[in-house]
This record gives C-alpha cells, sequence and structure tokens, in this order.
C-alpha cells in the first residue's frame, strides 16, 4: 500500500527531484517485497510443526495463480497502452515503473486470494 501511494504521490508531484526519490524509494520497496515473496514459503515453515504436503501444494498452486494474474494484469495493461498512443506514440518512463507495480501487485493479490479460498475449501468438512 505504501508503494502504490508513494507512486500516486509521484503522478501529482511536478517537481523531477521530487519525482526521481520517490521512484528510487517505490524502486526499492518493490526489490525488498518481492524478496519477502519468493522466502515467504520458509517464512511459512518457521515456528510450525504442521507444513505437510497439503500446505505445500496449497502454496505451488497459490503461486500459480498469481503468476497468471500478473501476467493477465501486465497484459492488459500494455494491451490499454497500446490503444491509447499508438504504434508510433510513446509514454514517460514512470509510467514503467507503474505498469511493473501493478504487475507486482496483481501476483501478491492474487497469491493471496488463492491461498484464502484453498484454505477455506479445505476446512468446510473438518469442524463437523
Amino acid at each position: 500500500m505504501v508503494i502504490l501511494l508513494l507512486q500516486l504521490f509521484g503522478f501529482f508531484v511536478s517537481n523531477l527531484p521530487v519525482k526521481l526519490i520517490t521512484s528510487v524509494i517505490t524502486f526499492v520497496l518493490c526489490c525488498i517485497v518481492a524478496v519477502l515473496y519468493l522466502h515467504r514459503s520458509k517464512i511459512a515453515k518457521q515456528g510450525t510443526n504442521q507444513y505437510d504436503e497439503r500446505d505445500k501444494s496449497i502454496h505451488k498452486t497459490a503461486a500459480l495463480a498469481g503468476y497468471i494474474t500478473a501476467f493477465l494484469v501486465l497484459f492488459f495493461t500494455i494491451l490499454t497502452v497500446f490503444l491509447k498512443v499508438g504504434p508510433g506514440g510513446s509514454i514517460d518512463i514512470g509510467h514503467l515503473l507503474t505498469i511493473f507495480i501493478l504487475g507486482a501487485v496483481g501476483l501478491f493479490f492474487g497469491d493471496s486470494i488463492a491461498v484464502l479460498i484453498q484454505y477455506a475449501w479445505g476446512s468446510k468438512g473438518e469442524n463437523s
């Protein structure tokens, strides 16, 4: 959320050094989130003795769903930009960072929603 707020702030500021600073901070935060995402399964295993094959399968499927979501977000964003500016047009370089952030957010939300859905389906018959 902080990353999106920084990027939104960068759109409304016209001062170039401020835009550059917000873009660098946004990029660094995106890299940190990406590294934490990749090591999430190791973090989830710490302190628990009940991380079994079902959990591993859920996280694999969720990662696939996240990648598909990120691909679709990137595809439709780039298609929209292409249709808006045309084949000979150009966009501001700052919009590329926004497209990257949209893809990362799509990956994160697709993965998270897939994990929630799969754990919800798996626990329907266990409490009765």
